[in-house]
């Protein structure tokens, strides 16, 4: 009985096998090979291969690659700073320097064990040549999270005064922090980056717009209002409802009816609320 299935398995795997193999020789001989055919060039595929591979290889020599980079998080997080330092070191033995990520993962490392003064000084080596926005954020938000103020105001301080390329977000950030921080100074010296912001055509976020309107409202700063107020009717994105608001609230007081009719006109287009149009075509 045993014999007898032990035979008739092997059989039946012989004719599974063999069959892919007769079906293979009947269409292989029907196949005929066209001799005049061009033949293709495997070998100048090859060269492009491997200019192609040296361009890769010659991109950014110098920086840590992005395996050396998820080498030094692996020993971040199992073997800790020391090991990921001296992996560094070797590396960096090599002529090979830091990227902006390996920057971040220390930095992350330190603020996950609240060590605050090691992650800016982390910060503050890599801005000596350029501004790190990946590092100013989360050490901002760090900052926020644990009202650390004074090291807040700081790097804001640091980063205002400084001739750096500043985003949306970036600016939106820098903006929150100094009005709720209620720091007058800071405050004018975000407003100015802001500024330069807006004189290059970048539109600010709706809440960089609304902490700020809302700040130079209760001020009772007009002219700063008014630039917020140019930068938003000209802007290529649709501002809130709440802005609009608050421009209006503010043009209203002010008996400004230029300003409120160019925002009328501005208003046309879109589908508002009715209490929106109703604050408008009411005037």
């Amino acid at each position: 009985y045993f014999m007898f299935h032990l035979v008739c398995g092997h059989t039946r795997r012989l004719i599974a096998y063999s069959l892919p193999l007769r079906a293979y020789k009947r269409f292989d001989s029907q196949v005929t090979v066209d001799t005049d055919a061009p033949k293709f060039d495997y070998e100048a595929l090859a060269r492009i291969f491997d200019e192609l591979k040296v361009e890769t290889n010659h991109s950014s020599p110098t920086t840590f690659s992005w395996q050396e980079n998820e080498k030094i998080r692996y020993l971040l997080r199992t073997q800790g700073t020391q090991e990921a330092k001296k992996y560094v070191t070797e590396l960096e033995q090599t002529n090979k320097t830091p990227t902006s990520e390996t920057n971040v993962l220390f930095v992350d490392h330190y603020l996950t064990k609240r060590d605050f003064e090691s992650a800016k000084a982390i910060y503050s080596q890599t801005n000596q040549e350029m501004f790190d926005r990946k590092l100013y954020l989360k050490l901002l938000d760090y900052c926020a999270n644990n009202r650390l103020i004074n090291e807040a105001l700081k790097l804001i301080n640091a980063a205002n005064k400084t001739e750096i390329e500043m985003d949306s977000k970036v600016v939106e950030k820098t903006i929150k922090l100094s009005v709720l921080m209620g720091n007058d100074q800071v405050i004018s010296d975000s407003w100015s980056v802001a500024e330069k912001l807006i004189k290059h055509g970048a539109a600010l976020t709706d809440e960089s717009y609304t902490l700020l309107i809302k700040y130079y409202f209760q001020k009772g700063e007009k002219d700063k209002v008014k630039v917020l107020f140019e930068s938003l009717i000209h802007g290529k994105t649709r501002p809130s409802e709440e802005i609009y608001l608050l421009c209006l609230q503010y043009f209203e007081q002010q008996q400004d009816h230029d300003r409120v009719e160019a925002l009328a006109q501005t208003l046309l287009d879109f589908s508002l609320k009715p209490v929106v149009s109703y604050k408008i075509f009411s005037w």
